[in-house]
């Protein structure tokens, strides 16, 4: 037995419902670049921890900044710091040391801490800019969340702009197209 045929009107029908062209390669496009942010961010990450898991010195800092932050989970506690090395001062940053991070820290270290207060952190000898607290538990580490986002908003840019390249009449080889010969 077979199902009920498809006819051309059904299949133009369908096209038809597609979102319009132009919103799907907006879309895409911003898939793509929000895919491209996890990337670097993720890459941020992996270049801080090498660096400062090797070939690192130690100093004082001082906390110049403590914040307490509403979040779902209940209150955040955050620090700033800055310390010297070679008469330059350095502090926490992130993207590539363009923009200043606050710390997390627990509450205890939170009420412990005053400003001006010391603590120690270890930095990257070859550069400072790469830096964190010496007992530093990152809590709210999100590199697996942000893998999840690269995989899932790249899957769906891809897919679009595949898409958007089978109807504008581009032939475009299937994935199991290039394994048979």
């Amino acid at each position: 037995m077979q199902g009920p045929a498809v006819n051309d009107t059904n299949a133009t029908q369908g096209q038809k419902n597609l979102a319009p062209r132009g919103f799907r390669i907006v879309i895409s496009i911003v898939f793509f670049f929000i895919a491209l942010f996890l990337i670097t961010l993720i890459t941020d990450t992996v270049v801080t921890q090498s660096s400062v898991s090797s070939n690192t010195a130690e100093t004082m800092a001082l906390v110049t900044r403590k914040e307490t932050t509403r979040r779902k989970s209940g209150l955040g506690y955050s620090i700033a710091y800055a310390f010297q090395v070679d008469g330059k001062e350095y502090s926490r940053r992130w993207f590539f040391g363009r923009f200043a991070e606050r710390t997390d820290v627990s509450r205890q270290e939170y009420d412990r801490l005053e400003e001006g207060a010391e603590i120690a952190v270890i930095y990257s000898k070859a550069d400072p800019t790469y830096n964190r607290p010496r007992d530093y538990r990152n809590s709210r580490d999100l590199t697996f969340w942000q893998f999840l986002g690269v995989i899932a908003f790249g899957v769906i840019a891809l897919n679009e702009w595949r898409l958007l390249l089978d109807h504008s009449g581009i032939v475009v080889m299937d994935f199991a197209d290039a394994f048979k010969e």
